[in-house]
């Protein structure tokens, strides 16, 4: 049996842990009096929770279920595998545990104070080995450069976490700082850009005869994203800085070709279901994200409920879509068929629109 199903399993449980501390949130912001029930476990405490429970539970689990499918995690291997997960969620349940003892840095999305920060190092330690030895049982087969590759790259991971949660690192409060600019929003979206669009090649997913469009004319596009991004001007650069715009709007032409290459694929109706709501929420992710970056815009949305509207159309709408369909095709079964029905796709897109 393959280790996938595992991480699938743990990322599905993390998704109603970090939605149920999301919906207690919610209740405090619109009855602040509970907390006085609550305290003092109010909700500072509970907001990175919430938070990390998303990225480092739910929306980092799928892609764990990527690397076990690419990396072949199964046979002997595969307690190791299902051992991994059972402490990457027992190291993020005492990060959790951490936060709401009052530990924080306040950083957003990396609040990790050193406490916090030792037993998710080492799942990210635990994980790394079991995909080494997979690695290693699997040398002689085709493929194993890019493995090779990518595994070396993970080994820089745990650093990578250490590095952004150091205090000099993104500081909380930064003056020297106007927030985030054109070239560091492009560079996220094209490092991020490899991954969606070799989703179908990865999970083996079949081409159908003819593609709208062809593999060639996506690395053509993606190839010159990095020569706009590396003219444009780095740095503090202002967001009525011309460069800063047009190197965003770099990112438009992917609201067409992305939808475009994922339908020429031979999906399942469950995941070709799962992945039209992907799709409708990444055209409008990207073409908003783009128009609310202009000045006119910008200066209305910034810290208002509109730039909080945008953030979970990407993680609630796009991205968790993006995931489900992950989970559509490495989870075990009883997963994919509580998956597969319409009620759940139905009532998750409806809510989020409605919360948009």
């Amino acid at each position: 049996m393959n280790a996938a199903p595992h991480a699938v399993r743990h990322a599905l449980g993390w998704l109603v842990l970090a939605n149920l501390a999301g919906l207690l949130l919610s209740l405090l912001l619109l009855r602040p009096g509970l907390g006085l029930w609550l305290d003092p476990l109010a909700y500072g405490r509970w907001y990175p929770v919430h938070t990390h429970g998303h990225l480092y539970g739910w929306c980092s689990l799928p892609l764990i279920a990527l690397l076990f499918h690419v990396f072949r995690v199964g046979g002997r291997l595969e307690p190791w595998g299902r051992g991994v997960m059972t402490l990457w969620t027992a190291a993020l349940l005492a990060v959790c545990g951490w936060f709401l003892a009052g530990h924080s840095s306040g950083k957003l999305f990396t609040e990790f104070t050193p406490g916090a920060l030792a037993p998710l190092a080492l799942a990210l330690a635990g994980l790394w080995v079991v995909l080494a030895l997979a690695f290693w049982e699997h040398r002689r087969e085709v493929g194993w450069l890019i493995r090779a590759a990518l595994l070396a790259g993970l080994a820089l991971v745990p650093l990578g976490l250490l590095w952004a949660s150091l205090p000099g690192t993104f500081p909380p409060v930064n003056p020297r700082s106007g927030g985030a600019t054109g070239h560091n929003l492009l560079v996220s979206n094209l490092v991020l850009l490899p991954i969606l669009a070799g989703l179908p090649r990865i999970l083996g997913v079949s081409r159908v005869a003819r593609g709208v469009v062809s593999l060639p004319l996506l690395v053509s596009v993606y190839l010159g994203g990095w020569l706009v991004w590396a003219v444009m001007g780095h740095g503090h650069a202002p967001n009525d800085s011309f460069s800063q715009i047009a190197g965003l709007c770099s990112m438009l032409p992917w609201a067409v070709l992305l939808p475009l290459y994922w339908t020429s694929h031979e999906w399942t109706p469950a995941e070709r279901s799962w992945l039209f709501w992907a799709m409708l929420w990444w055209v409008l992710l990207v073409v908003s994200g783009c128009v609310l970056f202009f000045p006119f815009a910008l200066d209305q949305f910034k810290f208002t409920n509109g730039l909080v509207a945008h953030t979970h159309l990407a993680m609630g709408g796009f991205l968790s879509a993006f995931l489900l369909v992950v989970c559509l095709r490495l989870g075990a079964s009883p997963a994919r068929q509580a998956l597969a029905g319409n009620w759940p796709r139905r009532l998750w897109n409806s809510a989020l629109a409605a919360q948009v």
